[in-house]
């Protein structure tokens, strides 16, 4: 197939706006909302139409970048620097996906008044007339303006990449912005929307990726076995899961009536009979098969946009302040014997616990079968660092964190400072690069090369620097919860999710620094590693100590928001939340101090053995060493003597 040809043809396009249209004129004969009273027509088509493109240029921007990162090809001969550069060809694929991201970022910034008026039920010169009101007012338009910066901002990056770990880094990000104007909508809303909302935040990244490796198989037009194997189980694999997170929504939004009961269900279902039939093409792809799927594909984003134009049944159930809030009510308070049982689970982070291990003890296993020798005491550490982090997410300690702050921190200390001690322990970066090998000489491009190259990348360099990850580690706690951040991230489940990961990444980065058994970007020797710690132990008690004793509550109005029965009393539970966090923070920083010193005693005892070798076979490097400054002062002598008689 010709590197020129057009992915999506026309038919599938105009399918994908008939269907987008199917839903703003199915909406005309709907009762309206309570408060939507000024509904407008050209508002509702120009929020359709434009939430279409702008779909449509993600799938572009998304797809374009898929074609470097997934058919990348390991060059002849690395050179110093040059290792993972890109062909001409491929640097000509990225540029366009800074052309289609450009286009992305300009429709996002055209759509953004318009979602946020169509999202109030208000024409869009409300919107015009007073952005900054309309920015504060709902979740919609903030979100919108900020996929349009980003992705402005991604689009003028690739105009200027030219390596292959920076395609790999403009994919994540490019899947990770199809997130921010879907968790902001209908699935933001009413009981049960915690479960919605991760249930999107799975689904939607997955089928991205899905629709985005079909249109990177086309452009490619690669024939090559090892390109279709990879492409069948990326789509698969994406595909299923796309499915079924689709299905959690549909479920979620009927609010337990029968899809044909309304216009939103009959829409919805199409959708998954859509994602279904998508699914079983795909399940032995080949160029012919992933022009008809992908084709599918535009129409279920055609249903995405109709879906969006309609009231979902969930909206037109009354909901109490903890379903507004929380997606679900908490009648009485905690039993301290029951909140070791399972409670309200957090999806999210209980699905990438039990996928981090699985995936771990799944290559472990494998390196096991090749005769690999791997220690035991790291696939313990990892499980039971994700285990703990499982136990969080599905006990009533994660269903009280968000009711109680005392709770609040038990979660969020946890997740920083305990789970990740396990978690870098276990090697996880060492693993993949053992488990996999180098790709020859014109192959594809193999994880481990991914790993590397993303390990090597200049830009992580700079983002891994020790002393950002120390400000991080210890400026978090300051900066979030002595602001305006800590009620924000806790009225928005997506932002509380966001806050979550957020503690888990920082304190798995800076433990990685310290006691990772995978090598960081910038490594530190073991004496600074030490200073490092004890540089961070008291800012973690000086925040313990100002929590307990602060007389401005942390989050006073969200906690009184959920007017619960059995609320505790605020200033109580904020200095219970100090006590813990004091001693939840200090005791695993001394357990790193140990572990750290015992790094360093079994590292120093074997470059004592390997010296001790080294003479034994008559070559001291100390020795060897000197020898080598002296024949360089030496050569520096001679020199200086040479210009001096010249």
């Amino acid at each position: 197939m010709p590197e020129s040809a057009r992915p999506i043809g026309w038919p599938a396009l105009l399918g994908a706006a008939l269907i987008a249209g199917l839903g703003v004129w199915l909406r005309q004969s709907e009762p309206p909302l309570d408060g939507f009273t000024e509904q407008e027509l050209f508002t509702q088509v120009g929020a359709a139409a434009f939430g279409l493109l702008a779909l449509v240029c993600a799938l572009g921007t998304t797809g374009s970048l898929l074609e470097v990162a997934l058919f990348w090809r390991r060059p002849a001969r690395s050179e110093t620097g040059a290792r993972w550069a890109l062909s001409d060809a491929d640097a000509y694929r990225l540029r366009r996906a800074g052309i289609w991201a450009l286009g992305w970022g300009l429709v996002a910034l055209v759509q953004t008044p318009f979602a946020g008026a169509n999202g109030l039920g208000v024409p869009v010169r409300y919107a015009l007339a007073d952005p900054g009101s309309f920015l504060a007012a709902t979740q919609t338009t903030p979100t919108w303006l900020f996929t349009a910066l980003a992705a402005l901002g991604l689009g003028a990056a690739c105009l200027f990449a030219r390596s292959w770990p920076a395609a790999l880094a403009g994919t994540g990000v490019a899947l990770a912005l199809s997130l921010p104007t879907v968790v902001t909508a209908q699935v933001s809303v009413g009981r049960d929307h915690d479960l919605a909302t991760d249930a999107a935040i799975i689904g939607t990244p997955a089928l991205a990726l899905l629709l985005g490796t079909l249109w990177a198989y086309l452009r490619r037009g690669d024939d090559d076995p090892a390109a279709a194997r990879r492409v069948r189980r990326i789509v698969i694999i994406a595909g299923l899961v796309a499915l079924a997170c689709r299905v959690g929504v549909l479920i979620f939004e009927l609010a337990g009536t029968a899809p044909w009961q309304s216009r939103y269900g009959m829409v919805a279902l199409g959708l998954v009979a859509l994602l279904a039939v998508l699914v079983i093409i795909c399940w032995r792809p080949t160029l012919t098969r992933a022009r008809a799927a992908l084709g599918i594909g535009t129409l279920v984003l055609g249903a995405q946009v109709a879906l969006l134009a309609l009231f979902p049944p969930r909206f037109r159930v009354p909901q109490s302040p903890q379903d507004n809030y929380l997606g679900y009510e908490v009648p009485t308070g905690p039993a301290l014997p029951d909140l070791l049982t399972p409670g309200r689970p957090n999806l999210l982070l209980a699905s990438v616990a039990a996928f981090a291990i699985v995936a771990y003890l799944i290559g472990y296993a494998r390196l096991r079968r090749r005769g690999d020798a791997w220690p035991l005491v790291r696939p313990i550490s990892w499980t039971a660092g994700w285990l703990i982090v499982g136990f969080l997410a599905t006990s009533q300690v994660w269903q009280y964190g968000s009711t109680s702050f005392r709770y609040h921190m038990i979660v969020h200390m946890t997740l920083n400072v305990i789970a990740p001690v396990l978690l870098v322990l276990g090697g996880p970066l060492t693993l993949c690069l053992r488990l996999w090998r180098p790709a020859a000489a014109g192959a594809l491009g193999s994880p481990r090369d991914a790993a590397e190259s993303i390990m090597g990348w200049r830009v992580l360099h700079v983002l891994a620097h020790p002393l950002l990850v120390w400000l991080l580690f210890v400026g978090s706690f300051y900066l979030i919860y002595f602001s305006s951040l800590f009620e924000l991230g806790m009225r928005f489940h997506w932002a509380h999710q966001l806050m979550t990961f957020h503690f888990l990444l920082v304190g798995f980065w800076f433990y990685a620094v310290v006691i990772g058994v995978d090598q960081p970007p910038r490594s530190l020797p073991h004496i600074a590693r030490l200073g490092y710690v004890f540089a961070a132990m008291p800012f973690h008690a000086f925040y313990a100590v100002i929590v307990m004793g602060a007389s401005v509550l942390i989050g006073a109005n969200y906690f009184l928001s959920l007017e619960l029965a059995w609320a505790p009393d605020l200033a109580t539970d904020q200095e219970v939340g100090g006590q813990i966090a004091w001693a939840i923070g200090e005791i695993p920083l001394l357990a790193v101090v140990i572990i750290l010193l015992a790094q360093w005693f079994r590292t120093d005892r074997r470059e004592a053995r390997r010296r001790d070798r080294a003479m034994d076979a008559g070559h001291d490097d100390a020795y060897q060493e000197y020898q080598k400054m002296l024949a360089a002062l030496a050569e520096q002598d001679a020199r200086t003597d040479q210009r001096g008689g010249s």
